[in-house]
């Protein structure tokens, strides 16, 4: 029996995908969980554009989730889950979480999504040993920053103490 070999995401979003989103006949782009199709179909060249357009996104860590220096989160302590393409069902992470380094090493998430935000560790977030989150197995969700509205405070803000 084969097992496939698991997908990765990062924050990156292509143009059209941010055309897609902003689509004045797009009710919730942030909802990201539709596949990209959707935003493909959904906003064709002269479709007006929503205000106050989506300017980029950030995925939430997941169990899976690796960082620059190798780390991989082994155990994810939060209570929301989200399930991958290949159906597995995974635990998002969040600031306090731990990666794991091959060389048996831990550093903790210190940065995520603020408390406004449901305090989620994203790629981006910082870990205790200066390394960073730079992936996640979550393709479902996502954050998204708006030209108009300015992120939290305690977005990917280090943590006090």
């Amino acid at each position: 029996m084969s097992t496939a070999t698991p997908l990765f995401y990062d924050n990156t979003v292509t143009d059209e995908h941010l055309r897609a989103m902003n689509c004045a006949t797009n009710r919730e782009p942030a909802l990201a969980g539709a596949d990209e199709f959707v935003f493909t179909t959904a906003c064709r060249p002269g479709v007006p554009v929503a205000p106050n357009p989506v300017i980029a996104i950030y995925r939430p860590a997941s169990e899976g989730s690796q960082s620059r220096d190798g780390g991989v989160i082994l155990q994810a302590t939060s209570a929301i889950t989200c399930e991958t393409r290949e159906g597995e069902t995974l635990r998002l992470a969040q600031p306090g979480d731990v990666v794991t380094y091959p060389n048996g090493t831990c550093a903790q998430i210190i940065t995520g999504s603020g408390t406004t935000q449901f305090n989620l560790a994203l790629v981006g977030s910082r870990l205790s040993n200066g390394d960073e989150i730079i992936n996640t197995r979550n393709d479902r969700f996502v954050f998204v920053e708006r030209a108009d509205t300015p992120l939290p405070d305690d977005f990917l803000a280090e943590l006090e103490g």
